[in-house]
Order: C-alpha cells, then structure tokens, then sequence
C-alpha cells in the first residue's frame, strides 16, 4: 500500500535500530518524522505521534513507487511482530523485485479491476446524479459539488492510485493535516478543535464511494474506513439568553438595512434555517391560511409554518417596503428577502446571513489587519441561534415534542411519529406557535416574573 509523506514532514538519515526509533521525537511543528536509513538505499520509517511506519520506495518502469512494508509492533501473518530487522529484511526483497520491474501494487491493482480513487468517485457522483439511494430520490446539486470538492481537495494524492490501495493509514493521516493546517473559524464551536469536523467527513466520503463501488463491482478487500470511528464533536448550543433577548432585539432594530433587520426577526419568530429563509419567495406564503411554505428545507423535506400575527406583520411590512427599496432594479423578483448582485444589476435572494460590522478604532477609523484586510466582528449571532433559541422558549412555555418537530421540521422518532402522527389540520401547531411568540415577546420586553427561591431555615 502506498504511503503519504506529509508535506510538514522532517526527515534524517541514519542506520535505523530500533534503540534509536524508541528514542526519536516528532518535533512540535510538523506531523512527522521519515528517518532513512543509511544501510539500505530506499528503506525507510515514517514516525508518527502515534505509530510508525516502514516504508520501500524505489523506481518502477521509470515511475518512483513507495509501498508499506508494515507498523512496527503491529502483528504479522506469521504470528510475529514487526521489528527494524524483518522490516529491513523485508525492504531488501521488495527493493529487488521493484528494480527488476515488478510494481508491488499490480497484484491488488488486477483483483480489484483497475479502479482508481478517482474513477470511483466519479461512479458514485454518477449514482447520486441518478439517485440510486435509499430514497431514490438524486441528490441536489449543492450536496454533489460539496463531496467532489471535499475528496479531490483533500485526497488529491490518492485520486490516481488503485482504490484498494487507500488504507486506514492513509487517511488518518489525511485527517491530522487537515486538523493540523485548519484554522479556527470566527463563530465555531470552542469546544471542537478546527477543523475536526471536516477531517471527519473524509471518513464518510470515503465509506460512500467505497460501498458505491463495491456494489456494482465487488472489491477483494474491506473498506479501510471500518478500522475508523469519527471524532466526537460537541453539539452547537448558542442561543440567545432570555435575558439577552432585549438588548438583541434594540441592535436587530438599529440595523440600516430594513431587508437584513427583517430577515432576523422573521429567523427569530419562526425558527426557520438559514436556506429556507434566504430563499424564500412571495408564492410560499399563503394570506389566507396564514402559512409560510419552507421549499427549501433540509433533507429535501419542504413543510409549512402557521403564519402568527408577528410574521404577518413583519412580512407585510417587507412585502410593501420592497417596492421601495427595490424599485430601482424593477422590483424583488419575487424574493421576500432580496439583494442585489455584484453586478448591481441582478435582483436575487440574500446571499449572505451574517451580521457582522468593521472594527473601528478610537477615530472612527475602519482597522485592518497585517494583510491589509478589514477587520470585522459579530453583530449578530446567527440565523441558526435564533433557531436553537426558538426551540429552547418552546420548551421552556411546555410545547409537546411532537409539536415542535413539527414547528422545526425535525425527524421524529419512531413508525409512529414519523408516519402515522401527523396531525390532520394546523389547529394545535398554531396554538402553540401563538404561545411561543408571546413567550419570546415577553423576554423581548423584560416582562418575565421573577421568581424568588425559599431560603433555608436552620432548626
């Protein structure tokens, strides 16, 4: 199996023993160490934080060839561990055949058929095109782009080796770079470090096109990702406090933009997500039944919302200042929440949700950073907190879960809930929905009653 060298790699040459393997260190800024050894040309280790590796590579036909030889410690076929001996011993067979022209991977490479990272990506882009999936349904375009620009981005040393050939190895060491090269994102989670929820997905793309393949095409060996369990990831819990909710409400109001101020409260009285709102357009709504049609919802599932008295109100207000504000591009386009394009030409919906404002120093002065850009912070919690904070006074007011999945478009759980408890008519869901924008207006307003705790007499 080929093995990846790490661009942030150091390297040293000399006679590799296992004394010295014991007593080497990565040093703190790269991901590892490939220690050569001097005995033998093309032998060498890759030491890592957690293991190391030795590896063979020579030239095959004309084309430099690196294979794994094994881990040390790791158990072998013959019931034997790996140690510096065998793995030298072992290196000097295959650096013998590998001169005589024998390519080490074209056993695996003919059982397997040929396939190639790449042809089987682009196999499996092919069947979610087509939507061979569980609910054969194609896949959106977005969800196609994303996994295609996710594998040839970060596995594009893999792409044009057999498929086989991507071991366990391979990507756990795709994984620590993309956690070690990852800055940390403004807004994302403390708790997760950066980057861990991207080297994650490699994990799952990788199990996808694996399986994509295998189905059509059965592979000799199993797919390296059952060796793999992701990294844990602490759930996004920001929400905007009750007693947050009133200083919230002054900035969303002093907003100068009436498109973008609306946007936030629509968010914040509805609990709709971000694509859904951005999105949406005059004919979801219905006046009369007072419903919102959320089209483009997660999971390709669109629902509705009932229409309470604040988002009439709200959406009317948008519905009659968009003529205005419009008005010299022709009108909205139909967009409840439109803006303009680069071009300044172009009517379209809200590109981007986020608040967030220039840093300003003592002058007034707009601050820039070492390259020159502006420096900007947040001005608002995002359309995704108003969600979480929706939920979380539907709770606090008593909303049934049944209700508030259905209010938030969440999967319930079980046969029951998710086929046969769905409610008829909109009667309860509006009921509650009414209740929980009286709730959120009382903390806008600071009207909640506090309560006072007894205090503890001693006997």
């Amino acid at each position: 199996m080929a093995t990846k060298i790490q661009a942030t790699s150091r390297s040293k040459q000399t006679k590799i023993t296992e004394r010295d393997l014991a007593a080497t260190e990565v040093p703190g800024d790269v991901a590892q160490l490939v220690v050569r050894d001097t005995e033998v040309t093309g032998f060498f280790a890759v030491v890592g934080r957690r293991r190391t590796t030795f590896v063979a590579e020579a030239r095959v036909n004309g084309r430099r060839t690196r294979t794994s030889i094994g881990v040390s410690g790791q158990v072998r076929e013959d019931g034997r561990p790996w140690t510096v001996a065998r793995a030298r011993q072992r290196a000097k067979e295959l650096l013998g055949s590998m001169a005589s022209g024998v390519d080490p991977h074209a056993e695996r490479r003919g059982l397997a058929g040929g396939p190639t990272l790449r042809e089987a990506l682009e196999h499996h882009l092919e069947r979610m095109e087509r939507g061979e999936n569980r609910r054969r349904k194609p896949c959106s375009p977005r969800s196609i782009a994303t996994t295609r620009i996710a594998v040839e981005k970060h596995l594009a040393d893999h792409l044009d080796e057999p498929l086989v050939d991507l071991d366990a190895d391979a990507i756990e060491e795709v994984m620590r770079e993309i956690e070690a090269s990852t800055p940390r994102r403004a807004g994302s989670n403390p708790a997760n470090p950066p980057g861990r929820a991207e080297a994650n997905r490699v994990i799952s793309n990788v199990s996808k096109i694996w399986r994509s393949w295998h189905k059509r095409h059965p592979l000799p060996v199993a797919c390296p990702t059952d060796r793999l369990t992701q990294a844990a990831l602490a759930p996004r819990d920001t929400r905007v406090g009750n007693d947050d909710l009133g200083a919230w409400h002054k900035r969303v109001l002093a907003m100068e933009n009436p498109v973008r101020r609306d946007l936030q409260l629509v968010a914040m009285f509805s609990g709709v997500r971000t694509d859904g709102l951005r999105q949406l357009r005059w004919d979801d709504l219905d006046w009369d039944e007072e419903l919102v049609h959320v089209v483009h919802a997660k999971g390709d599932r669109p629902y509705a919302v009932p229409m309470t008295e604040t988002l009439r109100s709200i959406l009317e207000g948008r519905r009659d200042g968009n003529r205005s504000v419009m008005e010299a591009w022709g009108g909205d386009s139909g967009w409840v929440f439109p803006s303009v394009a680069r071009d300044g030409k172009t009517v379209q919906a809200v590109a981007e949700v986020k608040e967030r404002r220039a840093v300003r120093d003592a002058d007034g002065r707009a601050v820039r950073n070492d390259e020159g850009d502006y420096v900007r912070e947040t001005y608002l919690p995002g359309i995704h907190v108003a969600r979480r904070t929706y939920n979380s006074v539907a709770m606090e007011v008593g909303c049934p879960q049944e209700i508030r999945e259905r209010l938030l478009n969440h999967a319930g759980r079980g046969v029951n809930v998710r086929h046969y408890g769905v409610p008829q008519d909109w009667s309860l869901a509006r009921e509650w929905a009414d209740k929980v924008e009286a709730a959120i207006w009382v903390r806008i307003r600071g009207d909640r009653p506090t309560k006072k705790r007894a205090k503890l007499r001693s006997v």
